[in-house]
């Protein structure tokens, strides 16, 4: 049985996650989750899936997330964070050979070469399309046309993570 955390939980893509996940709690087994303010959906998460370790992190520290997701027993975790509160996360993630589920984008370009992609798996359509940029251009910077396409990837940020 895979023991999951999903970081942002309580959002769309995370609700989303839960969901197949109880169709699969043959397979899944939750043991972490967090939410940034709802803290009564992340309680009732918390009960529906036995989670055992919950942050809420408007309250506790940028310390808890990263620890949720680098627990000794974590195969996955699942990264749906908002912004940029997603990046230290999923560099921890990383960097303690977690399978990472990541509907991220800013970890995917602010991370730049510290991201290991062998390990993620991309959790919606814009992510792919980054995923696979970095995918095919592992060793070069990413050329003008790409910084553009990255852009318009990230328009519903209202601004660019990164534009050059």
């Amino acid at each position: 049985m895979k023991k999951i955390v999903i970081l942002g939980s309580t959002g769309s893509l995370g609700k989303q996650a839960l969901e197949v996940i109880k169709k699969h709690q043959d397979k899944f087994k939750v043991v972490g989750l967090s939410a940034y303010k709802n803290k009564e959906l992340l309680e009732e998460q918390k009960e529906n899936f036995s989670a055992e370790n919950i942050v809420l992190s408007s309250k506790d520290k940028e310390e808890d997330l990263i620890a949720l997701a680098v627990m000794p027993e974590v195969d996955i975790v699942i990264n749906v964070l908002s912004g940029m509160s997603g990046l230290k996360p999923t560099l921890e993630a990383i960097k303690h050979d977690k399978k990472l589920i990541l509907g991220n984008k800013e970890s995917l370009i602010a991370g730049g070469k510290n991201i290991d992609i062998e390990n993620i798996i991309p959790i919606d359509s814009e992510h792919n399309a980054i995923y696979e940029i970095i995918k095919r251009n592992p060793d070069k910077k990413i050329k003008k046309i790409q910084r553009k396409l990255l852009f318009i990837l990230i328009n519903k940020l209202q601004r660019p993570v990164y534009r050059k």
